[in-house]
Parts: structure tokens; sequence; C-alpha cells
């Protein structure tokens, strides 16, 4: 996990190790594997993950917005063609919830009982950047038993029992005790105590460059800030509401100690807050 100092919030996973092999006439591999060395090959495959993610955002009561952009047809209110905008659409009830690459979704998690200085709500964004389609038949054996990995995201009311995308026993798992059941239950999700499940994973048609052993591959999620804050929380100098009781010290008497006072004290707090502070910003954005 990383905590940056703007706000966001990264998970972040390493996949590496020895790919699943198996044996061809050199030159003659299966069209469901890469022949990743003579003879050997590596079979194309995919990583399915789910993180359960117990949002409280400004509080338990949040709600889940599913963000849209739409292009505005071009005519008298786009002229010139280029204009779009974000649809919103509150989610109501609990269930899954598909990517849409075509309109850049997105969900955002929001507390509407707590506003921004703009009258909005606050809020943390999830953006599904490592969601991949899943290519097993779902009425197979291993497609019933992995419902849950059909959709981006669920969102469920909290609910303690409530603890694994696949049910208490995976090995025994026989698809009726798992999220998609948990989800199917009508749950009002709206100004709730919510759970977010986020699918993500790797989709991996392996190559030469995996075999002996796989090099690392990185993968996760972000939680962005949206509206949570009133303005870019990495900007230390943004003004803020002052203490009517605070007031400048001064150094010294008379016209040299205030002359002295003032210069020493903005030579040396612009110089070392300044490049302090920048290389603050370096540190947490690596």
């Amino acid at each position: 996990w990383y905590l940056y100092l703007d706000g966001e919030i990264e998970y972040e996973m390493k996949a590496t190790g020895i790919i699943n092999t198996v044996s061809c006439h050199p030159g003659q591999p299966e069209k469901y594997g890469v022949e990743v060395s003579p003879g050997v090959v590596g079979q194309i495959h995919q990583h399915h993950f789910c993180a359960r993610l117990d949002m409280s955002v400004d509080g338990d009561e949040n709600t889940v917005v599913q963000c849209d952009t739409v292009a505005e047809p071009t005519g008298e209110d786009n002229p010139y063609g280029n204009a779009y905008y974000v649809k919103e659409t509150p989610l109501t009830v609990e269930g899954g919830f598909s990517r849409n690459p075509d309109t850049e979704r997105y969900w955002k998690f929001v507390n509407s009982n707590k506003k921004n200085h703009v009258g909005t709500s606050t809020g943390y964004k999830l953006a599904p950047v490592h969601s991949v389609k899943l290519f097993t038949d779902p009425n197979s054996p291993s497609g019933k038993r992995m419902g849950w990995v059909y959709k981006s995201l669920w969102v469920t009311p909290y609910d303690p029992e409530e603890r694994y995308p696949t049910g208490d026993y995976v090995n025994q798992h026989d698809a009726t005790d798992d999220l998609t059941t948990y989800a199917a239950k009508g749950r009002s999700i709206e100004n709730a105590d919510l759970v977010a499940w986020h699918v993500f994973g790797l989709h991996h048609p392996v190559r030469p460059e995996d075999f002996p052993v796989q090099n690392c591959v990185s993968l996760g999620f972000k939680l962005h800030p949206t509206g949570f804050f009133d303005a870019n929380p990495n900007i230390q100098d943004h003004p803020i509401e002052a203490n009517a009781a605070s007031a400048y010290a001064t150094v010294g008497s008379g016209t040299n100690g205030r002359s002295n006072g003032h210069a020493n004290g903005h030579s040396n707090g612009h110089g070392n807050g300044h490049g302090n502070g920048f290389s603050h910003h370096n540190n947490g954005s690596c």
C-alpha cells in the first residue's frame, strides 16, 4: 500500500515465478500456448484477484456513483464537435457492475452528508485500470466457481459474515455461497455502510522472456480523492483560515531589529522551506 501526500491511495501487487509449461515437438506448439524454448510451451492464462474494500469516505454513510463520459452530439450545443461531459448515475441496489472502456467508466464513493467548499459531496474514485475480460465459459465448472470474476466491481452493504468472494471454503466451493449470492439479496446501497469488491488481474499471453523465470509484473488499483479536499493538499502554501491570535515574532528592537528579522526570516524561510518542500514532493511522488 502507498499513501501519497496528495491523498491518493495505491495498492500494488507484483507477480513473478515459474510459468506452467507442457512439452511439444520443437517448432510445433499448440495454439493454446507459446513456445518459450525449443520443445517447451507456456500456456496462455489469466490471473484474477478481488480486493475487499470496507469503504468509509468521510463517515460510514456512503453512496456509489457510476460515472460515464458522454460526447455531446454535434449541433447547436456543440458546434465544433469537441464537447463532452460526465454522466453520473447513483447506484441504489447492490450488485455487480462492469467496466466500460468506451465511456472511460469509473466509480465514485461519496458521502452526500458532507460537502466541500464548492457544495459537492466529498468522495474518492476507483478506476478499473487493471480489470481484464474473462474468457472462461461462465457455465463451465471453473466459471461457475468464480462467478464474481465476470464483473469489475461488486458493491454490498457491510456484513461481517461476508468476507471472501469465493466463500469460506475455496476448494469445496460449489457456487452456492459466494459474492454473487451476497449481491443477489437486493439490499440498498444508498447512504449505507458499504463494501466494495474490486476485481482486477493479469491477462498473460506468455513470451520467451518469461522462461525459465518470469520477470516482475506490477498491477493493482488506485483510489483518488474527488472533491474530498477543498484544494490541492500538496500545495503547502495554500491560504488557510488564520487564527486571529497569530502574529509575526519580532527580533530585537528598533529599526535594525525589524530589518534583520524580516530579511533573515524571509531568506531562510523561503530558501529552506521551498527547498525542503520540493524535495519532499519528489520523494512522495517516487
